[in-house]
């Protein structure tokens, strides 16, 4: 089987990481409804020049319902979390999901 993945992280702030870089656009889209002031930082590219990990700013100090939002939109999506790293361990606390292609 293969797998597109998403992972939605919350280290003070939200990170979004993906494979598939429209994944990130489609949900930055709907998030604009709520925060249109919400922009990204800190890009990091794939080589084929797709946004594949950003941090979400502008939220309005928001942060931690913008996470929350994003966990159930995913599920919302047809997304299957599959892991995650709890509150309190040695990584930040996030969640990774998965949608077969």
């Amino acid at each position: 089987m293969v797998y597109k993945m998403v992972s939605v992280w919350f280290p003070g702030s939200v990170w979004l990481e993906a494979t598939d870089p429209q994944e990130i656009e489609t949900v930055l889209e709907e998030l604009r409804v709520y925060f249109k002031s919400a922009k990204v930082g800190g890009a990091r590219y794939s080589l084929d020049g797709g946004l594949a990990n950003c941090r979400l700013e502008k939220l309005g100090g928001k942060d931690e319902e913008v996470y929350y939002w994003l966990l159930s939109r995913f599920c919302k999506l047809g997304w299957e979390p599959f892991a995650n790293v709890p509150p309190g361990s040695t990584r930040e606390e996030g969640v990774r999901f998965r949608k077969k292609v």
